[in-house]
């Protein structure tokens, strides 16, 4: 285990935001991460920056400590009955290392670790898959990028454990065990969360229709109709799994995966004097979105 990190006045502004005390505004004060009432008293001087509350006394160390969480959890760290330490706010932590700031909470689909999911602010779900993308820190990344379209930073091997085990710490179990059909959810809910998807389109309407048709000249993106019903091209998805989330299924088998979910394959076509513009698309049940949550 490698040492904790230099205490500077820069490591502890920002241990002290990771901990929830870092004030809010330019005139705001450090509270203290004990008793969190206190304002915290920040000396600069030669050998580091010292802090003092009037009651808790100095806490240069014990805030030195927190710069190793959560690999530093040896006897005598505060809060020896969490894994992480008392007030210590693992999932910021956990922001700070990924530079992924919107992230809202991890989800797993079976104890096993079968699927992984971020979820995001404003309802993405970046599909990361199974336990072994976690542990592999350039699966991680093939699989983060594309989706967040964001390059986290690169961690020691020592550091990238430390974040494996937060996101285990911190995942919510959605299932006992993974199925088949939770997994194929968490490949839709990933896909879907790439962009935004659109919603209340009226299929009845002809002309509409034709017009989305024709803009999508073959590559018709999902959507929602007035019925809440998904309507999305199977090609779309394989290709997505392939290049951004490294999963091979073939057409065949995603459709099949669908139709378990009660999906069907439809074939839309509209008319517009003499042209026609059509896609084969699979439908899902109305209120399918709520599964994705």
């Amino acid at each position: 285990m490698t040492g904790p990190e230099p205490l500077t006045l820069v490591v502890a502004d920002r241990i002290l935001h990771q901990l929830g005390c870092g004030p809010t505004t330019d005139t705001a004060a450090y509270t203290c991460p004990r008793c969190r009432t206190a304002h915290l008293t920040i000396t600069a001087n030669g050998a580091g920056p010292t802090l003092t509350c009037p009651g808790c006394g100095e806490l240069s160390a014990y805030l030195q400590t927190c710069t190793k969480l959560p690999s530093g959890r040896v006897a005598g760290v505060p809060g020896d009955g969490h894994p992480f330490g008392d007030n210590v706010d693992v999932l910021q932590i956990l922001r700070d290392r990924l530079k992924c700031p919107e992230l809202e909470r991890i989800v797993k689909h079976g104890r096993r670790g079968n699927s992984y999911e971020l979820h995001l602010k404003g309802g993405r779900v970046v599909a990361l898959g199974a336990i072994d993308v976690l542990i592999s820190q350039a699966k991680f990344r093939a699989a983060f990028i594309p989706q967040v379209r964001r390059n986290p930073p690169r961690h020691k091997p020592v550091e990238w454990d430390d974040v494996v085990e937060m996101i285990e710490q911190l995942a919510e179990e959605r299932d006992a065990v993974a199925t088949i059909e939770d997994e194929t959810i968490g490949w839709i809910a990933g896909y879907l969360g790439r962009s935004s998807v659109t919603r209340g389109i009226d299929t009845s309407n002809t002309a509409a229709m034709f017009e989305l048709l024709d803009d999508a000249r073959g590559d018709l993106p999902p959507f929602f109709d007035c019925e809440g019903r998904l309507h999305i091209r199977l090609e779309g998805v394989v290709q997505w799994l392939g290049r951004m989330a490294g999963v091979r299924v073939s057409t065949t088998e995603l459709s099949a995966r669908l139709s378990a979910l009660d999906f069907e394959r439809v074939r839309l076509a509209k008319r517009k004097g003499d042209d026609l513009r059509r896609a084969w698309v699979s439908i899902s049940p109305a209120g399918f979105e709520s599964d994705l949550r």
